[in-house]
């Protein structure tokens, strides 16, 4: 569909049965046509803006959901923490801690890698405590293998 306005003198207008109008009429349909859109798009361009605001505020409301669930566990934490019920894990569970070791009488030392499962440490023969953390295990490779030279690293 052409377009019905043009500019005259910097202004919109629109001949309608030969008579030239201006003003507000004219100025509406202008910047109506300016848009680029034909009616059928501008209802679905309605459509997809109402479409977006609902969205929109969906995650909005899932967002402040969020947020207050959020508070609810920070809550949680702090009412655990000032039970003494909160232990900050050298490393975390599924994370691997490394044990360093020597036998003597065969001259052989090396490092066994520990899958940590929970707080306390399994091997199969020994437990482990998070007090021995930094001395008997390690939350690094490098440090074990700095206790095995003699050596202190950070645990």
């Amino acid at each position: 569909m052409g377009r019905l306005t043009y500019l005259k003198e910097g202004r919109p207008c629109v001949l309608v049965n030969g008579a030239e109008i201006t003003g507000p009429v004219a100025e509406r349909l202008h910047a109506y046509e300016e848009t680029g859109y034909e009616p059928g798009e501008v209802h679905d361009l309605a459509d997809r803006i109402g479409k977006f605001h609902l969205d929109r505020g969906r995650q909005n409301l899932e967002a402040a959901h969020d947020a207050l669930q959020k508070v609810a566990e920070a809550s949680e934490l702090a009412a655990a923490c000032l039970e003494g019920r909160v232990v900050i894990l050298p490393t975390p569970v599924g994370g691997v801690m490394y044990a360093p070791w020597t036998d003597p009488e065969e001259g052989v030392e090396g490092i066994d890698e520990l899958p940590v499962n929970a707080i306390k440490i399994w091997t199969g023969e020994q437990d482990y405590d998070l007090e021995d953390v930094g001395r008997y295990i390690f939350t690094t490779r490098e440090a074990a293998e700095a206790s095995l030279k003699g050596g202190t690293a950070d645990a």
